[in-house]
Order: structure tokens, then sequence, then C-alpha cells
């Protein structure tokens, strides 16, 4: 009689646990719904800004730049970004293949910004940089000076941090155009795998335009999943065309409406 007495009393507890505790691991599964995303970067971000247009992603990126643009324009750029922005905020830095050799200071500044971006309710990543191929002589973006610049850059951030390590997941190859600059498809995985990473703390709240990856192409979805078909669709730079099948055609001529036009390597258009 007492074991039965113990037993039940058990299964009592466990269920006082499950009601109890079950539905808080539920919700810290389920993370937060950022409003909005902002990368920070360099012209692999502008690059990537031509091929994906969100009115929830936003870019401050600049082709050429260092360190020193990051704390002389980009930082203050992005502190007015995030003022003007409500709600929740995940701020990306993508940053650094034009000077790995600065990598004390792009250590020193990151952390130095954790803090008050913090207090502007955002969460912080560092999306760690990619393999590069052919580099010639600049010894400063071969992959092994990439490695060294991420293994360090790894360790020297503040916990807070959130180190995203994209380079092993390229580790077998990534298609470029010229070494450091990637293909459409490069491209489109390397913001697929953001995504994919993000969804372990959070996900990106839906936008008019939601453009997805998928197949060897891109395609653009609504706030409901609808996928757009047979229309120009806005990019950061221009415009671009979704064929019948919502396809956004790239690297071609084509005919809309007795109008030809002509999509550059990102899809943008031109009469």
């Amino acid at each position: 009689m007492k074991r039965k007495g113990i037993f039940k009393a058990l299964l009592g507890l466990i269920a006082v646990l499950t009601v109890f505790f079950f539905p808080v691991l539920k919700s810290k599964a389920a993370g937060v719904k950022y409003d909005k995303v902002i990368f920070v970067g360099d012209s692999r971000m502008v690059e990537l800004s031509d091929l994906v247009a969100n009115d929830n992603i936003q870019y401050i990126a600049k082709r050429g730049i260092g360190v020193n643009w990051l704390k002389g324009s980009g930082y203050p750029k992005l502190q007015k970004a995030v003022k003007k922005t409500k709600g929740r905020k995940a701020v990306v830095f993508f940053i650094g293949i034009n000077d790995t050799y600065h990598i004390k200071e792009y250590i020193t500044a990151l952390n130095s910004y954790y803090k008050p971006l913090k207090e502007e309710n955002c969460d912080v990543y560092y999306l760690s940089l990619t393999p590069t191929t052919s580099v010639g002589k600049t010894p400063s973006k071969s992959t092994e000076s990439v490695r060294v610049f991420n293994a360090k850059m790894k360790s020297g951030l503040k916990k807070g941090i959130r180190y995203l390590d994209i380079f092993s997941y390229f580790r077998w190859g990534i298609n470029s155009v010229d070494g450091v600059h990637y293909t459409d498809s490069s491209y489109g995985s390397i913001h697929r795998y953001f995504l994919r990473r993000l969804k372990k703390y959070g996900t990106v709240k839906k936008g008019k335009y939601n453009w997805e990856y998928k197949d060897g192409s891109w395609y653009c979805y609504n706030r409901k999943g609808k996928l757009y078909k047979s229309r120009f669709l806005p990019l950061t730079n221009g415009t671009c065309y979704v064929n019948s099948k919502g396809k956004k055609l790239a690297n071609r001529t084509f005919t809309v409406k007795k109008k030809t036009y002509h999509a550059d390597r990102f899809g943008i258009v031109k009469k």
C-alpha cells in the first residue's frame, strides 16, 4: 500500500512538472520575432542587397571599406537605423575581408558596440568571413588569412555577440567570380544559411517581399506566403522581373508586353 501511495505521489509530481515546466521549454524554443534585420558590411553585403530586397531587412554597406569606415561612418549610420526602428532588431556584421590584418581593431570596435546596441533592443551577430579562392597578390585575403581572422574574432568577441560560423559551411568550396565576390547561387546559399541559423534564436517578421533561394533560382513571397508571378518587383538598387513560375530572371534579355528588357546577373532590369 505504501508503495502504491508513493507511486501515485510521483505521478502527481510528474503531472505538475509537465503542466508548468514544458510550456516554458516550448516558449524558449520558439525564440523571438525580429521586426528588422540590419546587415553591416562591405561589397559582399552590397551585392547581396542587390539580390534581396525586403522591407524588414536593411543593409548598411559600401564597397572597398574596412574597420576605419566601420568606426567613422558605418556605426553612426547603424545607430540612426536602430533608433528609427521600433521593436526587436537583429544586427549582423559581415565585414573584415578587406583588412584582415586589423583584427584587433575589429574586436575592440564590435565589443564596444555591444552594450549600446543591446540597450536599443538589438541582438548582435557576427557572420564569419567566408573562404576565398584566387586572390592574386593580396595575401591578406587568402583563405588562410580568413581562417586566422575568424579564429581570433570568435575567441575575442564578447559572449553576448553570437558568432555564426559560415566558413565551415563552405569549407569544401564556394563559387566566386573573382576570388572574393560570389555568384548568384553562392549569395543565395549565404542568405539561406543565415536565416536557418537565425532560427535557433528567432525569426524575421514577414515583410511585403520575402525572397528565398531554392533550386538554383530566387523566388519572392508576400506576407501570406503567396508567390509573386509575372510582374516587376523592387530591389534595393532597381527593379527585377519574376516570370509565370515566380522565378526571378537574371543575366538575360526578355520581353514583357512587347517591350524588351535586360536583366543583369543580379536580376536588375534595364530597358
